[in-house]
């Protein structure tokens, strides 16, 4: 991970005698509330429509007929709210 990167997820959990929330990017307690960057879901789910793709005679590949990589982009802005 990069210095001004954020991790993929953290976990807050409640420390007992304190009270307090703590993060951390390990799952401590097993019971932690998890939460995942939103552009991190978003990518793994292009990288998901990407592997289903298949070669195509223009190039541009696609899941039964519907995903390319405009489509793909769309999906992107989509999730941004753009």
């Amino acid at each position: 991970m990069n210095t001004n990167e954020a991790p993929e997820k953290i976990y807050v959990h409640r420390t007992p005698h304190l009270g307090l929330l703590e993060a951390s990017e390990m799952n401590i307690t097993g019971s932690d509330i998890e939460y995942t960057r939103t552009d991190a879901v978003t990518e793994k789910a292009c990288e998901f429509l990407k592997s289903y793709r298949q070669d195509t005679p223009d190039g541009c590949g696609y899941i039964a007929g519907i995903v390319n990589d405009k489509t793909i982009e769309d999906f992107k802005n989509y999730m941004k709210g753009e």
